[in-house]
């Protein structure tokens, strides 16, 4: 299914124009070997340029499409007109045996004399490469200037092409690119060491298999020298290598054409940046079919993870932001920009891809129409709105990379967010099932343990309780602000542990250590062990209030406010001690509380205390 949609999404690539036809790749190149008429090295330049990136630089290299390339393996794996320093040049790094790199130079040379002798004398710049090969001595290569001061980089860069001295590059020059054509129809799709069978993706019968699938280059947080999707290990003992006499690709055979489909197809996505996001160590990767202009996959970037309004590029991202705005809001003003999208019933595809550093690992994959995505994506954003702790924002909706920023423990380096955390969450998201169970212990683990009660964390509470709950007095309480109708024990004590503690500022002023300090985490978790004390704390702090002229109305004020919630609470003992949700609906309350408490109009607040959120 996955390397069918890659696949197929491949060739509409390929018959628009945007990535190689069949026999080509596209890769990062860092040098260029310039050579003379004569075949004769004139220099060795670096194709690196500068962009400037927030407050600094960095290097990026120019992509070319040049003769197909999967990974090298362990014997010699030559690549036509580009390839690393050991082929072309013969270079040995430290690590390298300088017998395989011997081997290694050889058989470029025996490749490139192959496909380029039958131009020799009319193509000149198809012989002035043969004679490159024919007269290049490696040992002499550190005598030249160009490649003893820039041999570090060259020995670690992936892919080096050959350029002649008009500018052009050799796997450019259509003779060249003709012979390799021909080369790669005649010799690898159809050679005699080609092994020929069913293509398990297309069906397709008699079809040249590929023994190795391609390695994906130039992926960001990737290592340079690519990460596979379909891989076989060398480790006899525990990887099938071999089975029933079969090695590598050919024990899940999938054809030459296939696999160099998804992989240009995945290389394109995953270097492309409206297609891909990165989150934690995986990469949610995402595209719709028939997007000509990338609208629906930039939407879909748009839609909650990330984006923010006010960072356009051009009008027409801004009118596309609006429509989805629009439509994940349920505003009335959807239809007005309904035409800016395409088509709401295209097939869409998500899969969430993580690094395994060689390997992918596909822990997602969703098939849907692009409608259906957003209404998916519109249910959790609905679910995750909640009052805003700033002043100038009525409501907060957190994209998915605040949402694992909450998870985060504050100021505590060591304790991060496992990796499977960041997958279940973006499965659950774009698949609108119930969130990991493992979200809300996490999510009360970094409240005891920091205390902090953030916008976000109370959103990533109240969705998880919304989704996930089965009881109907949860949901009552899981709302976007204070809900004065939810009776509910656990939310009612959330709300009155809030006033407790303003009530303790009233009286104190200052205060060295408050009751949220001492009793919090307790009281999340053991109400009935900590309220009493919390009462008579209160009880001794309007005492206060009421022996001073200037604030008996704060004690009539907080007498009825607690009043009233006690009331509510009814005469029933408290709960010795609070589950998970009853846990997750105390912290809830208490932040509705504060963000009611602090938006109040200045004559009905008597405190003065709502003055901005902590």
């Amino acid at each position: 299914m996955v390397l069918d949609a890659l696949a197929a999404y491949g060739q509409e690539l390929v018959d628009r124009g945007v990535i190689p036809k069949s026999g080509w790749s596209s890769v990062p190149v860092q040098f260029a070997i310039i050579i003379g008429s004569d075949g004769r090295l004139i220099n060795v330049v670096s194709l690196g340029y500068q962009v400037p990136l927030k407050k600094k630089t960095v290097t990026k290299y120019p992509t070319m499409s040049v003769p197909y390339r999967t990974k090298h393996q362990n014997g010699p794996t030559p690549f036509f007109a580009c390839d690393n320093a050991s082929y072309l040049l013969g270079l040995a790094g430290e690590k390298e045996s300088p017998e395989k790199v011997v081997a290694k130079h050889r058989s470029a040379k025996y490749l490139h004399e192959e496909i380029l002798g039958p131009l020799l004398g009319s193509s000149p710049k198809a012989t002035a490469l043969w004679e490159f090969f024919a007269k290049w001595d490696p040992q002499k290569a550190l005598d030249m200037d160009c490649i003893k001061e820039n041999l570090d980089a060259i020995l670690t860069a992936s892919n080096l092409v050959f350029r002649f001295e008009d500018d052009t590059y050799a796997h450019a020059d259509p003779d060249i690119a003709a012979a390799w054509d021909k080369y790669y129809q005649t010799r690898v799709l159809a050679g005699s060491d080609i092994i020929m069978g069913t293509c398990l993706v297309t069906g397709e019968e008699n079809v040249p298999i590929a023994r190795v699938h391609p390695a994906t280059t130039g992926v960001p947080m990737a290592r340079g020298t690519g990460i596979s999707l379909v891989s076989f290990g060398t480790n006899y003992d525990v990887c099938a290598y071999n089975w029933y006499d079969k090695q590598q690709g050919y024990i899940a055979p999938v054809s030459l054409l296939v696999t160099e489909q998804y992989g240009n197809a995945l290389k394109y996505l995953l270097t492309t940046k409206c297609h891909y996001k990165i989150i934690g160590n995986s990469y949610l990767v995402f595209w719709a079919a028939h997007d000509e202009d990338n609208s629906l996959a930039t939407a879909f970037s748009m839609a909650g993870f990330g984006r923010q309004e006010g960072d356009f590029d051009s009008e027409e991202d801004e009118a596309l932001y609006h429509t989805v705005t629009s439509i994940l809001s349920g505003n009335e003003s959807a239809e007005k920009y309904a035409d800016q999208l395409e088509d709401l019933n295209a097939d869409f595809y998500v899969m969430v891809l993580r690094n395994h550093n060689v390997r992918f690992a596909l822990t997602e994959f969703q098939h849907c129409t692009f409608g259906q995505m957003l209404e998916n994506l519109r249910a959790h954003l609905k679910r995750a709105t909640i009052i805003s702790s700033r002043d100038d924002k009525e409501t907060a909706t957190p994209n998915i990379y605040q949402l694992l920023d909450a998870l985060k423990c504050v100021g505590k380096d060591n304790r991060e967010v496992p990796a499977d955390m960041y997958d279940s969450l973006v499965r659950a998201i774009i698949t609108n099932t119930p969130y990991p169970r493992e979200l809300l212990s996490l999510l009360l683990l970094r409240i005891r343990e920091d205390g902090g009660l953030s916008e976000n964390r109370m959103a990533a509470i109240k969705m998880y309780l919304l989704k996930n709950s089965n009881s109907e007095s949860v949901k009552e309480a899981a709302t976007v602000a204070i809900n004065p109708n939810c009776n509910d024990k656990a939310y009612l004590l959330g709300q009155l542990f809030w006033h407790y503690e303003k009530l303790q500022k009233s009286a104190m002023k200052k205060v060295n250590r408050s009751i949220r300090d001492s009793f919090f985490t307790s009281a999340m978790t053991r109400p009935a062990s900590v309220f009493p004390s919390i009462f008579a704390k209160g009880q001794h702090h309007i005492s206060s209030l009421e022996r001073k002229s200037d604030t008996a109305g704060l004690a009539v004020y907080y007498n009825q406010l607690i009043g009233g919630i006690m009331d509510r609470l009814g005469s029933d003992p408290l709960p010795t001690m609070f589950s998970r949700e009853e846990s997750s609906l105390f912290a809830l309350g208490y932040y509705h509380a504060r963000q009611e408490s602090y938006r109040k109009k200045p004559d009905d607040d008597p405190d003065g205390a709502g003055d901005s959120a902590a």
